[in-house]
């Protein structure tokens, strides 16, 4: 810190020390005591893992794989039959996404937004 020979209190020191090191979360103990650990964080929608669920995530993987190599139409097939097993949102997301990637934007942006509303509606 700059200056460091003044005679700042410990609240001034803080100042500063946030103002020349933004990116540091926070130079005293005990500020960083709310944020919770990773371990502690729990996902609010946890899908059960029924056989349908398991194979839609079988064929979402392998729709993904499919995407990856540019075999578009082999990819959003299988995102389909994904679809037809269990409608889950990263379905839908990694679809919209291989439209995009198949520079049909409007397509995946329209399900983005079946996509945000699927995750709001079985969140409630």
């Amino acid at each position: 810190m700059p200056q460091s020979n003044l005679k700042l209190s410990k609240h001034d020191q803080q100042v500063l020390e946030s103002i020349f090191n933004p990116l540091e979360l926070s130079g005293f103990q005990g500020a960083n005591s709310f944020v919770p650990c990773e371990s502690d964080l729990k996902d609010g929608c946890v899908e059960p893992e029924t056989n349908a669920v398991k194979a839609s995530k079988d064929l979402e993987h392998r729709a993904i794989c499919s995407s990856e190599k540019g075999d578009v139409q082999e990819a959003l097939d299988l995102f389909q039959k994904a679809l037809s097993l269990s409608e889950r949102a990263s379905v839908l997301n990694n679809r919209a996404q291989t439209f995009r990637l198949a520079k049909r934007d409007q397509d995946g942006a329209t399900i983005l937004r079946n996509t945000f509303f699927l995750h709001f509606q079985n969140s409630s």
